[in-house]
């Protein structure tokens, strides 16, 4: 089902700019490499104070970069938290998707909770 899938850590050695820049070049080259016709981020859902933590802010700097690396590639882009999901699937919601071991007749069964949300958040961005 997945082309792909890690977990990219930044070098260590590397400050902010540097990251985000090689976390860009990342991307495109992922782009690139898979032949990717659509970029999707979940966002956080909004919860109080979370949105104001230090770890908060860099993974929206993250997915800033993540979208317009997209962008710039010509890729089409799909955004929003699982309302917005929910909401382009067609579904009241989304989570309770993530409890299922299929997806519209994928099995996702061997796929993790952050997997299954990648995968939901790709599939509220098709037409």
């Amino acid at each position: 089902m997945l082309a792909g899938s890690d977990r990219a850590v930044f070098p260590a050695s590397y400050a902010e700019a540097e990251a985000l820049a090689w976390c860009r070049d990342r991307i495109r080259h992922l782009i690139d490499a898979y032949g990717v016709a659509l970029v999707a981020v979940r966002y956080p859902e909004p919860f109080g104070r979370s949105g104001r933590t230090d770890s908060a802010r860099k993974r929206s700097r993250v997915e800033g970069v993540i979208l317009e690396a997209a962008h710039s590639k010509g890729i089409a882009v799909a955004t929003g938290a699982l309302v917005t999901i929910s909401k382009n699937l067609g579904v009241k919601s989304a989570k309770a998707l993530l409890e299922d071991d299929t997806l519209r007749g994928l099995d996702w069964s061997q796929l993790n909770e952050k997997a299954r949300e990648a995968v939901l958040a790709a599939a509220s961005g098709l037409k």
